[in-house]
């Protein structure tokens, strides 16, 4: 969590991940604190005020199902927060600017299975239950025990918390980083590195992995070390559904009509789709290579790193931003000793382009903004490209690399 001072609800926080460096051979200029997050509208910033107190209490969640908003056991705990705690829900991506709603609360819990005597022993869930039902699309919660085979896959993390633990900033805005599940216990699961990982402000929020081709919360962000230097921990979500479901249950009627995966709207699911194919927001399994086949479209859902469509013969491909929160990722490799193009034409105004490069351990490095960006490597690898903004007129764009493989 982090506490903040205020002026105002909404004008007081200002947040958070750790840093996506730019690639040493195609440095321009790096990014300090991670990357914003524009996508997740259903992560939510989790927010407290204590009656008379000069500062507020941040702290991150995810919708789970009309009315509940899964958090951390310590963001909502009286024993951590104090007594009197008014707490409301924030949902834009930088809460400095007021860009998103204001939820009202009626209740929080804390697993009474969590002790801030016993960190390690997990149980570190908290629910935030809303006055009234969000329109905000629920996100599916792992309800499968972690297996071995699952350490060192890909896994995503998003919050609101500090970008900077020495300074103390940056805060309030919404970050996401790509990083691997490094280790697991019965309880915890360790998700992040030095580089890229939580900070304060990041409790409670959500870490994703794919699972049956749907991004799955695995994990509550739980605690790390005071500097924010170790990546962090996380609290199993599989482990503690005995003290969720009641909640799930009581918030909403889960229904799977028309839908074959991902979310039955109450944090549960409705199936997982064969391996090569994602599941789309409609529910329906297809193909994860991409849309080249029908036409050279993109392929639903690409909304982050780990669903990354693959790019069509001739190295393009269409797509549309249905949204303005709506963003797509395409993933692309190009030689070693190579000059690659990467352009993005048409598309809603206001629509960019961001280039990423991807290592070996899965970690983003920055590589350029544009409508076009043009770099040389010396030494190749994979790279993401993301198309993202726009006013949600919603017309197609092509994205287009030379250079590619």
């Amino acid at each position: 969590m982090s506490w903040l001072q205020w002026t105002s609800l909404i004008g007081l926080v200002a947040g958070c991940a750790y840093g996506l460096p730019a690639a040493p051979e195609e440095k321009e200029l790096p990014i300090i604190g991670g990357e914003p997050d524009s996508g997740d509208p259903s992560v939510v910033a989790v927010y407290g005020v204590r009656p008379g107190s000069p500062g507020g209490l941040l702290c991150t969640g995810s919708v789970v199902a009309p009315t509940v908003v899964l958090t951390a056991a310590h963001c909502v705990a009286a024993s951590e927060t104090g007594l009197g705690v008014r707490f409301s829900v924030l949902t834009g991506a930088n809460l400095s600017r007021g860009d998103g709603e204001q939820l009202a609360v009626r209740e929080v819990h804390a697993n009474p299975r969590w002790s801030p005597h016993n960190l390690e022993a997990g149980h570190d869930q908290g629910v935030v239950i809303l006055s009234q039902p969000t329109r905000l699309r629920p996100l599916s919660l792992n309800r499968h025990p972690l297996a071995n085979s699952t350490l060192g896959q890909l896994a995503r993390i998003v919050g609101y918390g500090l970008a900077d633990s020495s300074t103390q900033t940056g805060d309030g805005i919404k970050r996401q980083v790509l990083t691997r599940l490094q280790s697991m216990s019965t309880a915890l699961i360790g998700v992040g590195t030095r580089r890229r990982g939580t900070c304060n402000g990041d409790s409670g929020g959500p870490a994703f992995m794919e699972m049956g081709g749907t991004e799955t919360i695995v994990g509550t962000t739980s605690f790390g070390n005071s500097d924010c230097t170790d990546g962090g921990y996380d609290a199993r979500v599989d482990t503690d559904l005995a003290f969720l479901d009641p909640y799930l249950a009581s918030s909403c009627t889960p229904t799977c009509e028309q839908r074959w995966c991902g979310s039955d709207g109450c944090g549960g699911s409705c199936g997982t789709c064969s391996a090569g194919s994602s599941c789309s927001q409609a529910g329906q399994c297809a193909p994860s290579s991409s849309g080249c086949a029908a036409g050279g479209r993109e392929q639903e859902p690409n909304d982050s790193a780990l669903e990354a469509n693959r790019l069509c013969a001739g190295g393009t491909i269409q797509g549309t931003l249905s949204s303005v929160d709506d963003q797509d990722w395409f993933t692309f490799s190009v030689p070693a000793g190579s000059t690659y193009d990467v352009t993005l034409t048409g598309g809603p105004a206001g629509a960019w382009l961001r280039v990423y490069k991807s290592s070996s351990t899965g970690r983003l490095s920055f590589i350029g903004d544009g409508p076009e960006v043009s770099r040389h490597t010396d030494t190749g690898g994979t790279y993401q490209a993301r198309v993202l903004g726009g006013d949600g007129s919603g017309p197609a764009y092509r994205l287009a690399v030379s250079g590619a493989q």
